[in-house]
């Protein structure tokens, strides 16, 4: 059989069920206008179906699924005719994203001829025509009428990389290549981010579809829905405690898989909120300093924003205990602590059992109620896990 013998008018029969068609068109309001062999092209034309399926196709856009999923690429417009798709015969629709996450697809189909019952449709999403799927669906093709229906495929959310090239391919498990389930498409390039496919040897091998001259920049009708998917949050890393005055070093990695160039923004937690540091690639480290003047506990957050202006959350809140030194006063200390927390120049941890005795005046003091204090790092004496004994300066925060 040549390879034009796929092209269907849809619905379409062919030559050899041409009689049924007349027959039984009263039945189902087909209207046969004309019916030829010419280059084994057969063109069976659907007047009363037709009007009908132009009418429903704006209806394919909305609503979406969920309120950020948008469409992302679209090829809606069609002559009536399709292309034959079965277990030998498979068609691919290429496209360019803009948008770095695929959620669905609709593909138009008709139905052509009366094909038995048991067949699927399936459709494949590849970065090549001959790669590993990144995603596959099937579904039952009895849903689709005479007239034309959107198909659709749910897939889970597939990434992307805004301006590559990926594929949406169709095959059937249909034996039959007379009869069956027909993409729809339109001629003269009107999808300019793509082109139309075809196998002849189940997707071994590809090439472009056309057959001059009147079937050249062949498009089939596809929509791909999406949305953007903001960068990853970062997660900070840092010193925990600290003295006003001395500036201190913050880090975050950028972990987006994604090859885009990421910026950062710092919320220092006092009111002083930076400007967008970078850009930075992925994998890289981003490290920013800051002074804090006044004593307090402040909360660190940072986000990410890629290059398409796409902005991650906030993120979660990164502690920092800022001490005023100059309030520090000299005593003696021995006993038991716990959650020791060694900075630079500070240490904190909780009392659990600890004397402090001061000689000028005299008194002292016992702490035993998970007291926090903090002690300057310049001290005589020693700190281990759960003991401390010496002279320091310290404060009760």
């Amino acid at each position: 059989m040549e390879i034009n013998h796929i092209l269907r008018k849809g619905p379409a029969v062919g030559i050899i069920l041409l009689f049924i068609g007349v027959v039984i068109a009263s039945s189902i309001n087909i209207n046969i206008v004309k019916a030829f062999n010419d280059n084994d092209y057969v063109k069976v034309i659907t007047q009363t179906r037709e009007s009908e399926m132009i009418k429903r196709e704006p209806n394919i856009l909305t609503p979406l699924d969920r309120p950020e999923e948008v469409i992302d690429q679209q090829q809606t417009t069609h002559m009536n005719w399709g292309v034959l798709v079965f277990s030998r015969h498979w068609a691919a629709q290429s496209f360019t994203p803009t948008l770095n996450l695929l959620t669905k697809i609709k593909v138009l189909f008709f139905k052509s001829g009366f094909p038995s019952s048991g067949i699927n449709l399936t459709a494949h999403i590849r970065a090549n025509l001959s790669g590993e799927d990144l995603a596959i669906l099937s579904t039952d093709a009895s849903i689709i009428p005479h007239d034309g229906y959107w198909v659709e495929f749910d897939f889970p959310d597939i990434p992307l990389i805004p301006g590559n090239k990926y594929y949406i391919i169709c095959n059937t498990n249909s034996e039959n290549d007379m009869i069956g389930y027909c993409w729809n498409f339109d001629r003269y390039d009107v999808y300019g981010r793509g082109e139309a496919w075809r196998s002849d040897d189940s997707g071994a091998t590809w090439e472009i579809r056309e057959d001059p001259p009147d079937w050249v920049g062949l498009d089939y009708c596809f929509i791909t829905y999406g949305f953007w998917a903001p960068p990853d949050i970062p997660t900070i890393d840092g010193p925990s405690l600290g003295s006003s005055g001395v500036e201190y070093t913050f880090s975050t990695n950028v972990t987006d898989p994604e090859p885009y160039n990421i910026t950062c923004k710092w919320d220092w937690g006092d009111g002083n909120i930076s400007d967008w540091f970078g850009p930075y690639s992925p994998g890289q480290t981003i490290s920013v300093s800051h002074v804090w003047t006044q004593a307090g506990v402040y909360e660190i957050k940072a986000k990410f924003k890629d290059q398409y202006q796409a902005e991650s959350n906030w993120s979660e809140p990164y502690n920092i205990n800022i001490i005023n030194t100059s309030m520090l006063s000299t005593i003696w200390l021995i006993g038991l602590i716990s959650n020791l927390n060694k900075g630079d120049n500070l240490t904190l941890f909780n009392a659990e059992n600890l004397l402090c005795v001061h000689f000028n005046p005299f008194y002292n003091v016992r702490y035993i109620s998970d007291e926090k204090l903090v002690v300057s790092n310049n001290y005589l004496g020693k700190v281990r896990q759960h003991f401390i004994i010496g002279r320091f300066k310290y404060m009760v925060i």
